[in-house]
């Protein structure tokens, strides 16, 4: 480094100076450019105080997004403490050169290009994914609360339900996977976001499709309410016919098409589409012949009344009747009113052999453009009027006929555990105003069993509580009993439900009725629906 001349030395040489002769000229000479490299090395070393300046303030620039980086969750403990490190040596770097008044372009140079090289270390962090720990806290509340949306939902299928709880699971993993990574990248925020985002709208869609089935199902309450209707069972709202002596028979009512009579019914609503059968809010208002050996019937669905023409020709490989028309309709009997050996030659509007006063008939709509189906079971005839019960006792020998659905079978039902028969009688207290009954040797006909031949319920049987007789009608419970260690369809434990009954003919000489129970899941298994129907005679009949 050069000497600089100071105050009191420029001072002496112009003494000097003064001395005279050719050498005054030159040591003036030497005096000005000895001024002008003392002028020139005090502007370098104020341009080197400045820059230094600049490094400080850009320092301490740094410093700040250091500790404000120093903040964020998502930057790595190795990341810090290289920046820290990075952070001290230009410290210590800048410490050094402020004591220095010769920094060469190639010192400032270096000192520039790390100072780039940190500035680009804190621009890559700053880009990282902004995974804060607010964040990560509200997006695991918002998973929570997703969850419990989902666990109040109590129509979602045991299968979407599984659905969602895995979507979830993977959800949460992959939080925690974020929680726990260092280096959470903005695709990963994404996904994640994305995933959250299409549960939302699951959470959504299953909203309104709960929204719209509880107002299908206030409308089918609505119905059941007009038409009082119990657990799938119905009475008409129509005025009966009565029977006002021994001629009024259907085999002389029905035929001639002038008597609409008012039926009960038990039906089973499904969908298709899905899972889950339940009771049905369908029913027969009225049934009548059309006076050519066909019927007219009047359905009430939902509230709604649908009237059905099935002409005698329009018959299936069965005996029954069935018709398309704006869906599947099909009208069979239980009795043998519709069935002969001349299927063709048959009139289905004279009544049955096995009773004179009432008939027993099934039935099926389905399906609908939004795959529900009914099925049902409806008893009508001429009832007896409440005056013209008998005094006494009365015992009624009959049969019931039933269908069983499990609760996860959209289909017709399981194998041989699709229908049941069993053989009824009730005991009635015609003075007092009581009945009770029973039904058993029951067992599963051998052309819906899977043997081909009839299979027993061997112990089991359903009881009819005692209950009373009002206005020649009557409402009773019922209980199932059967083996409990027997496979789901060999017993009737834990079957429990409803009878409605009414008497008919003029003097009470006949009983008929529909039916409806239910069954918890047992076993692991679903719960049951089943529906029937019932007609017996007087036994001094």
């Amino acid at each position: 480094m050069k000497r600089l001349l100071t105050p009191i030395g420029m001072a002496c040489l112009l003494a000097l100076a003064g001395c005279g002769g050719d050498d005054d000229g030159a040591l003036r000479d030497q005096i000005a450019m000895l001024e002008m490299e003392r002028d020139d090395a005090t502007a370098a070393q104020t341009a080197a105080a400045g820059q230094v300046a600049a490094l400080q303030a850009e320092a301490e620039t740094l410093k700040g997004r250091i500790t404000t980086l120093m903040g964020r969750a998502d930057i790595s403990p190795d990341d810090l403490a290289a920046l820290r490190s990075e952070a001290e040596t230009l410290k210590g770097r800048i410490t050094t050169l402020m004591g220095r008044a010769d920094i060469s372009p190639g010192d400032l140079a270096a000192l520039r290009s790390e100072a780039e090289t940190l500035k680009a270390d804190v621009a890559r962090l700053a880009g990282r994914a902004d995974i804060s720990s607010a964040n990560l806290q509200a997006l695991r509340d918002q998973v929570a609360t997703l969850t419990r949306q989902l666990a109040l939902r109590a129509d979602i299928t045991p299968f979407n339900l599984a659905l969602l709880r895995a979507e979830v699971a993977i959800l949460r993993a992959d939080a925690a996977k974020m929680t726990d990574s260092a280096d959470i990248s903005p695709d990963d925020l994404s996904a994640l976001r994305s995933q959250i985002e299409a549960l939302q709208a699951d959470v959504t869609r299953l909203t309104d499709e709960k929204t719209a089935a509880e107002a299908a199902r206030q409308a089918r309450l609505d119905a059941q309410a007009d038409a009082g209707l119990w657990n799938g069972l119905a009475r008409t709202i129509a005025a009966p016919v009565q029977a006002m002596s021994d001629a009024d028979t259907l085999a002389n009512l029905l035929p001639g098409g002038q008597t609409a009579f008012a039926p009960l019914s038990a039906s089973v609503r499904r969908n298709l589409w899905v899972q889950f059968p339940s009771n049905g809010a369908a029913y027969l208002k009225t049934i009548s012949s059309d006076g050519q050996g066909g019927f007219n019937v009047t359905w009430m669905i939902d509230g709604v009344e649908t009237p059905i023409h099935f002409a005698a020709n329009e018959l299936d490989a069965f005996g029954g009747f069935e018709k398309s028309e704006d869906g599947y309709y099909s009208l069979y009997g239980w009795t043998d009113a519709f069935y002969a050996e001349d299927p063709d030659n048959v009139d289905r509007t004279d009544g049955s052999s096995q009773f004179d006063y009432l008939d027993l008939v099934g039935w099926n709509i389905w399906p609908f453009a939004d795959g529900i189906a009914l099925t049902g079971f409806s008893t009508f005839g001429a009832r007896t009027m409440p005056g013209n019960l008998p005094t006494g006792s009365a015992t009624y020998e009959g049969y019931m006929y039933a269908q069983r659905w499990e609760a996860d079978n959209p289909d017709f039902g399981r194998g041989g555990g699709r229908y049941l028969y069993g053989d009824l009688i009730l005991e009635a207290d015609l003075s007092d105003m009581m009945l009770s009954g029973q039904i058993d040797g029951i067992y599963i006909p051998d052309w819906s069993s899977a043997s081909g031949q009839n299979e027993p319920l061997e112990g089991s049987a359903m009881a009819i509580e005692r209950t009373a007789i009002d206005d020649a009608e009557f409402m009773a419970p019922w209980v199932g009993s059967g083996p409990m260690d027997a496979a789901r369809d060999r017993t009737l434990h834990g079957f429990e439900g409803t009878v409605v009954g009414e008497f008919y003919g003029p003097a009470a000489e006949e009983v008929g009725g529909v039916l409806s129970g239910y069954r918890d899941g047992m076993q692991g298994g679903s719960h049951e629906l089943l529906v029937g129907g019932f007609g017996a005679k007087g036994s001094d009949q």
